[in-house]
């Protein structure tokens, strides 16, 4: 990140992933025993203010923004599932 990091999650099907939401209005996943970043979310247009990985979908997360958007999507594709304003 380029900015400072507002939240971080561990995914509750693996606890080497985690994912992190920052103001440079980016979330990145994270293999936190590689300390390797595995995948950027670059869809908002604000500060990233919440994230949360998915209970029932192992790769889905969903984020929201100061834009007032939410995005729903898998840290392994692009683009999102879902992106609502």
């Amino acid at each position: 990140h380029r900015y400072p990091v507002r939240k971080v999650k561990c995914s509750p099907f693996d606890g080497r992933i985690v994912a992190s939401a920052s103001y440079d209005m980016t979330v990145k996943v994270w293999d936190a025993s590689l300390s390797k970043n595995l995948f950027s979310h670059e869809q908002h247009k604000e500060f990233v203010i919440g994230l949360d990985f998915s209970m029932h979908q192992e790769k889905q997360i969903a984020s929201t923004s100061w834009d007032k958007t939410m995005s729903v999507w898998n840290w392994d594709s692009t683009p999102p599932m879902l992106h609502h304003q």
